[in-house]
């Protein structure tokens, strides 16, 4: 789970859905709930910055989500041949994102 800009951040699921929900902490109901529509399972932690959530399943696909919408904004696949795998909560520093997989450490910048 994560706690960014006043909520918690949750990904939950079991066979093909995968669910990330915002919930309200005073409340304990949730404000929205997406479908990540993953095969794979979840790695890691939700991270947020700039307004933004980041996460990785373990086939390499990151998902970056609007944090008050719950809206997917952006997918890629950052997984390699023969090393599809990642593990890690991804990282944030000066504006960069820090993804990790089996052999490589990718940062990505604006």
């Amino acid at each position: 789970p994560l706690f960014y800009q006043g909520n918690f951040y949750v990904l939950y699921g079991e066979g093909r859905d995968k669910i990330l929900s915002c919930v309200d902490p005073k409340s304990g109901k949730a404000k929205w709930a997406t479908d990540l529509e993953s095969r794979s399972l979840f790695r890691g932690s939700p991270t947020g910055a700039d307004g933004k959530l980041y996460v990785q399943n373990h086939a390499g696909t990151v998902h970056v989500i609007d944090a008050k919408s719950g809206k997917v904004l952006h997918k890629t696949n950052m997984g390699e041949p023969g090393d599809d795998q990642t593990r890690a909560t991804i990282a944030v520093a000066h504006g960069n994102l820090f993804i990790r997989t089996n052999s490589r450490l990718y940062c990505i910048g604006s």
